[in-house]
């Protein structure tokens, strides 16, 4: 299965503290002065806008996956999913996307569940509550 499909350009999201809202596009780092800041490259007004985000643990990768989800979204790591009674998280390890359980118990690959009935419940950063 191919997850990327501009391989040269991976989808990310990233959560704008400012707007409390997430942002899409393209990740990359750059220095501004001393610092390390971390950009979302967005799309927009017919150019590129970079949008800074404040805390690298709110970027996202984009695992290219629509199919099997109720909703037909794209499904980027961090999002929550209901796969049958067991809700998941969805991680990036070992270069591969996964579904593990709020335990860390159970470990699947999520291009094995993609050809199920998945509901996407909320994401990590939003509904932080659902992971207690």
């Amino acid at each position: 299965m191919n997850f990327f499909k501009d391989k040269e350009k991976p989808k990310f999201r990233g959560w704008d503290d400012l707007c409390q809202c997430w942002r899409y596009g393209y990740y990359t780092k750059l220095f501004q002065g001393p610092d390390l800041i971390h950009v979302i490259m967005v799309e927009e007004f017919g150019g590129l806008t970079s949008i800074q985000i404040h805390d690298p643990e709110k970027i996202f990768l984009c695992s290219g996956i629509k199919e099997g989800f109720e909703d037909g979204k794209e499904i980027y790591e961090g999002d929550i999913f209901l796969n049958g009674e067991s809700p998941r998280v969805i991680v990036f390890r070992g270069g591969n996307f996964k579904a593990v359980t709020f335990d860390g118990k159970q470990t699947i690959l999520l291009s094995f569940i993609v050809n199920e009935k998945n509901r996407i419940i909320g994401n990590i950063v939003e509904n932080q509550e659902m992971l207690k």
